[in-house]
């Protein structure tokens, strides 16, 4: 399978994200697509950039925050279970954004999971979430919902142990404004930063 990139795609097949499906294999009241999604955790990851004074550069973040889905323009939305399944089976899967807007961490070292993945994860997670809080319907969007919750604590978690110097509450705080709007229909609580045991 050739190794596709953002950097590689056609504007048209860029633009082909404003129609490529998401959560096909949960049940919503609205399709959401790859653009939507994109542009959605571009605002997001902005506004946690600014929470928390990052100072990677801010081209780098915003092209990886807009971009990191849009080879899906090519694969389509590919299910979290589906991406395990075929994992497991030995396919390697040759769709993910570029490692070049990756792999630049806060002190300017070049790493495969460096701070800017780590962010940009965190606030696609949040996307998820606020997404399934106001358009998710039935058990299974719930069920999908707690694992996607359940998911973005361990990585707020996880950050604060790798990047301890940084202020993750402000993720925390970021996630819980989200779910809190006007929008929602959020039946639980905010996540406490007590629980994350930062």
């Amino acid at each position: 399978m050739k190794n596709e990139s953002a950097n590689e795609l056609t504007i048209h097949e860029l633009l082909r994200n404003q129609h490529v499906k998401r959560w096909h294999i949960v049940h919503t009241d609205r399709c959401q697509t790859v653009a939507e999604h994109l542009w959605a955790v571009t605002v997001l990851g902005w506004e946690l950039y600014k929470r928390m004074d990052l100072m990677f550069p801010w081209d780098s973040w915003t092209k990886l925050l807009m971009l990191h889905d849009s080879t899906e323009s090519i694969t389509g939305d590919l299910p979290t279970p589906a991406k395990k399944l075929l994992k497991d089976d030995g396919w390697a899967l040759g769709y993910e954004y570029s490692k070049e807007y990756a792999s630049i961490d806060l002190w300017g070292r070049n790493s495969d999971n460096g701070l800017p993945s780590a962010c940009l994860k965190l606030v696609d997670l949040i996307e998820a979430i606020r997404h399934m809080d106001i358009h998710g319907r039935g058990a299974h969007a719930k069920s999908v919902r707690g694992l996607l919750a359940s998911a973005f604590q361990s990585r707020v978690a996880a950050c604060g142990k790798t990047w301890p110097l940084l202020q993750w509450t402000h993720a925390v705080s970021l996630f819980n404004d989200s779910i809190t709007g006007p929008d929602n229909h959020f039946d639980g609580t905010p996540i406490r930063v007590s629980e994350l045991a930062l």
